[in-house]
């Protein structure tokens, strides 16, 4: 690779760090679910900080902030919301969905402060806070949508055990969103 090509690399590197603490904002904060509701009238940011509940003057950072990445679209004052780019933050039912990634990358993130002081001293870092845990959680929700969708359908033998049924261990699974998903799918 080319010194450019490098530097070009790890700009969009930095870029993508940026665009996913926005994404994360605009997930924790229901920036993307008020404005999907709005549909295509589109909301003001001021509208939009009314709605979630937030100072206006962030939200306004924010709404050029998302859509500059392309998470949100502007149309004068008004912020909108395109379908696919809704369907991969919000729909976590789909295959396609992310937004559980944004969410966990930050979270965990969040504790990577320890990790030079792990390095260091070579002394485990404590138990995460409860934030990973629910981060996880939605983390998860894009793993069932991919596992239904499409591993399944490559595993007809798998298919045939679980419709026959059995008996399941759930063995530190986190919320157990699995399990629940599993019977549900086969009860």
């Amino acid at each position: 690779m080319s010194l450019d090509e490098r530097f070009d690399d790890l700009g969009a590197a930095l870029s993508g760090f940026y665009q996913t603490w926005v994404a994360y904002i605009g997930l924790e904060l229901g920036f993307f679910v008020a404005l999907r509701a709005a549909g295509d009238a589109g909301l003001t940011a001021d509208e939009l900080a009314d709605r979630a509940g937030c100072r206006a003057e962030p939200v306004r950072a924010w709404t050029r902030a998302a859509h500059a990445f392309d998470l949100v679209t502007c149309s004068g004052d008004r912020a909108g919301m395109d379908h696919d780019v809704a369907a991969v933050l919000l729909d976590e039912q789909r295959p396609e969905y992310l937004g559980g990634q944004f969410i966990s990358t930050v979270v965990a993130s969040l504790d990577y402060e320890r990790m030079t002081e792990f390095f260091r001293t070579g002394r485990p870092l404590s138990p995460r806070p409860e934030r990973y845990r629910r981060a996880i959680e939605r983390l998860t929700a894009q793993d069932i949508a991919v596992f239904f969708e499409e591993v399944l359908g490559l595993l007809p033998d798998v298919v045939a055990d679980l419709v026959r049924g059995g008996r399941v261990v759930d063995v530190h699974c986190g919320g157990g969103r699995w399990l629940v998903a599993m019977a549900r799918r086969f009860p």
